[in-house]
């Protein structure tokens, strides 16, 4: 990094980073990571808020799933000890990283030689109210290994480092993470304790749509641009955005039932969740893309931290003479606007 752009992206954190790199030297070396040497690793500013906000990820699993991969006497186990297919995914990743360890840190150094951070906060504000965002902080971002993914949290951006290679555009996915730190500072909807479960649940599913919908125009748009190469990432999702209006069927039944029976709530809205593809991606990419399409991107960023308005504003759109769109029914369009009482609004917008 030159003297020059040292002063770039000084929200970036590089330590979880840097700790695991130890760590996999000392398997490397033929020694074992001490507690401490584990301790120092997931106590860096990524790890913890990984462990504090996804359920799924915790220091043993983390623990066990890193000495699976890197242990050299694990090495006739490894094709035998994952319990399941997620398992099996992110040991192949955590392999892939040690493989690919040269490119990993080639992308980090390259990070201070343009402005990461400034490019990520733009693409992000295309899709924001600026007069509620443009005077909040930068996010600390910081870059572990977990999944090739990213992750948007109230308090940090995390970043896995193989998915800064392995992505069609790292910054853009970035950006999309972006979007949702920014969201979650001026986001007004509130989960009371004394909203019913069940109404939860299907806030939840509504929400999961309508963030994840409008984020992805940043970071997936660029894929339907015939003329740009695609990873088999990118082929997947523009398949499952061609088979949204299926989705959105399916959704609009469960949504429909959902309406008549309170009590199967919860478990109705659990399993739409399981039946989305990717928790809503490309259902929300759909239907964010035809808002824009139709009514313009400010009607679009209208929506964003309303998934109550999201839906109707997509109705709206539907509604349109011509339209070909995948419309929902009456009953669930009514059922969706009568739960924006049940939630609270933090402050009036």
């Amino acid at each position: 990094m030159s003297r020059e752009n040292a002063h770039r992206n000084t929200n970036f954190d590089l330590t979880g980073l840097e700790t695991f790199w130890k760590v996999l030297e000392t398997f490397e070396g033929g020694s074992k990571p001490s507690r401490s040497d584990w301790r120092r690793l997931f106590s860096t500013p990524g790890y913890k808020a990984l462990f504090q906000n996804d359920p799924f990820f915790r220091a043993p699993y983390l623990k066990k799933m890193f000495t699976l991969a890197y242990d050299p006497s694990k090495a006739k186990e490894r094709g035998t000890c994952a319990e399941n297919e997620r398992d099996q995914y992110l040991l192949s990743h955590y392999m892939h990283v040690k493989e690919r360890k040269d490119e990993i840190r080639s992308l980090v150094e390259g990070l201070f030689d343009r402005d990461v951070n400034g490019e990520a906060r733009k693409a992000a504000f295309r899709y924001l109210p600026l007069r509620k965002v443009s005077n909040l902080d930068d996010p600390p971002v910081s870059f572990i290994i977990f999944k090739s993914d990213a992750r948007g949290f109230s308090t940090r951006v995390v970043m896995d480092a193989l998915a800064g290679v392995e992505w069609d555009d790292p910054f853009l996915l970035l950006a999309h993470e972006y979007h949702h730190y920014y969201r979650r500072q001026i986001c007004t909807w509130d989960r009371d304790k004394g909203v019913d479960e069940g109404d939860k649940q299907v806030e939840i599913v509504l929400e999961s749509v309508e963030s994840e919908g409008i984020a992805d125009l940043i970071n997936r748009t660029p894929l339907f641009d015939k003329a740009r190469p695609r990873s088999s990432r990118g082929e997947r999702y523009i398949r499952l955005v061609e088979e949204a209006p299926q989705f959105i069927k399916a959704m609009d039944g469960i949504l429909a039932v959902c309406s008549t029976m309170p009590d199967a709530r919860k478990d109705l809205a659990r399993g739409l969740l399981e039946i989305l593809p990717d928790g809503g991606h490309q259902v929300g990419f759909f239907m964010a893309r035809a808002i824009e399409k139709g009514l313009g991107r400010k009607s679009v960023v209208d929506c964003v931290g309303d998934p109550f308005r999201f839906f109707a504003t997509y109705s709206k759109v539907v509604s349109n003479p011509g339209s070909t769109l995948p419309a929902f029914s009456e009953r669930t369009t009514s059922f969706v606007e009568s739960l924006r009482g049940t939630f609270m609004l933090k402050s009036p917008d």
